[in-house]
């Protein structure tokens, strides 16, 4: 809305422009921008523009991503039964969030786990809950959400609460894999599973645990991995298939989007810049992040705004929202944006 009425502030002033200036809206921006991908083949994409989707001043480089599925292989083989069985870990539905709230339900010989659990969660600092019905008991963790990009500022329930389950016998496989998910418990740049990568542009590569589903036909966990601008995928893939092999696990989907980077001594930067500092009078620092916006897909895109340095960034959690003082002052930079960049 803010850029929006900054183009309608240029218009209705009648400023004189030297290049046309277009707003595309998206629908799909958190689910695979598909739309974006339809416009770019039967329209024509800027070359040249900005995405009010990140913060200010400008972040001239995007993380790429890759997205996979990692699951238990089924098994025929036969295992002693133990005296606590787990019926099903469910935890996240969105793969670029950090999930929640997990639930687990166990059944067989339950002795003292809910006292365990209440003592576990209070060490974690974390809400939980618990249902028995007869032998089975339900087991629920609230943590905290975040953007997938930040998975370091969230509480991950369902990792927590593997974190939990592991020291259960479990049924072998399944123990396994509960250790699996354990182990990508905080383990936020990827450490475990042999990817870990930095570089001076983006910062290190983040890894998010954003769907955990177990029961006993299918196990498995969704990794969002935001990957550095300098980052060599085939490398980086390589090193988790052979890690995810090692483990005894198979990746079942993998797919990946490459970062994005605008130069910083780019003219159109510079003209971004002097419309931020113009309006606030603070220095126009180049940013980065590992969030994916709307500017990738044209050769010179940024996001720029609408969230200002040093104020509570809610995206993606309850209750988001934007100081009226900010959305103003964001419009007025958005105005002076767009003559700049089209005088």
């Amino acid at each position: 809305m803010a850029a929006f009425y900054g183009l309608k502030i240029v218009k209705e002033l009648g400023l004189p422009l030297q290049k046309n200036v277009r707003i595309i809206f998206g629908t799909d921006e958190e689910s695979g921008m598909s739309c974006m991908r339809h416009y770019k083949e039967v329209g024509e994409m800027p070359k040249v523009g900005f995405a009010p989707d990140a913060d200010f001043p400008i972040i001239h480089a995007e993380k790429g991503q890759i997205n996979t599925k990692i699951g238990l292989p089924t098994s025929d083989t036969q295992h002693e039964e133990s005296d606590l069985e787990l019926v099903s870990i469910v935890s996240g539905d969105r793969i670029n969030m950090v999930p929640e709230q997990a639930t687990a339900v166990v059944r067989g010989n339950l002795g003292r786990i809910q006292d365990e659990f209440v003592a576990f969660c209070q060490e974690q600092g974390v809400q939980q809950s618990s249902n028995q019905k007869g032998d089975e008991m339900e087991l629920i963790i609230l943590g905290k959400a975040a953007h997938g990009m930040e998975p370091q500022i969230g509480v991950n329930a369902g990792t927590t609460l593997a974190t939990f389950l592991k020291t259960y016998k479990f049924e072998p496989n399944t123990k396994r894999f509960i250790e699996f998910l354990s182990d990508l418990h905080k383990d936020f740049e990827g450490k475990d599973l042999g990817i870990a990568y930095q570089d001076e542009i983006t910062g290190p590569l983040t890894v998010n645990p954003g769907v955990i589903h177990v029961d006993s036909e299918d196990s498995y966990v969704r990794l969002n991995i935001r990957c550095p601008v300098t980052t060599d995928y085939d490398e980086i893939i390589g090193k988790l298939k052979k890690s995810i092999d090692d483990k005894e696990l198979m990746i079942e989907e993998l797919r990946q989007s490459r970062p994005h980077h605008v130069d910083g001594d780019d003219s159109f930067i510079q003209a971004l810049q002097k419309a931020y500092k113009d309006e606030t009078g603070m220095e126009p620092t180049l940013l980065s992040t590992g969030g994916g916006t709307y500017a990738r897909f044209m050769e010179k895109g940024v996001a720029y705004g609408a969230s200002f340095p040093g104020k509570e960034m809610t995206a993606h959690q309850k209750d988001e929202y934007i100081e009226v003082e900010d959305l103003l002052k964001a419009t007025a930079i958005y105005a002076r944006a767009i003559y700049e960049m089209a005088r």
